[in-house]
């Protein structure tokens, strides 16, 4: 049944699926290994006020998620180029929304 579900998605099989879950855990562990890389960073900054280094922290962290995102999508055999589009144009969007503060 699983197989068919995968058929009817333009899905070729659960080898699919399979090395979309490696690169979904390869991805997890990347991205904990960079985290601990910027806090370390961040924390032998002293010129850097808390705040500032919990919202770099925060959008690295989001960013690199987004792109997690964006790499499993495109293992699922999912056009990518819409969603790449999708995710510039809602950055777009926050830069402007925060371009006055």
């Amino acid at each position: 049944m699983f197989d068919q579900i995968l058929t009817a998605l333009g899905l070729s099989g659960a080898n699919v699926l399979v090395s979309a879950i490696l690169v979904f855990i390869v991805c997890v562990i990347a991205i904990r290994i960079i985290m601990k890389a910027i806090d370390k960073l961040l924390s032998r900054s002293k010129k850097l006020d808390g705040i500032l280094q919990g919202f770099i922290k925060t959008t690295v962290h989001i960013a690199l998620w987004a792109l997690a995102i964006v790499i499993v999508a495109g293992a699922l055999g999912i056009p990518t180029a819409s969603l790449v589009a999708v995710l510039s144009i809602a950055g777009l969007a926050l830069s402007l929304s925060v371009q006055n503060i």
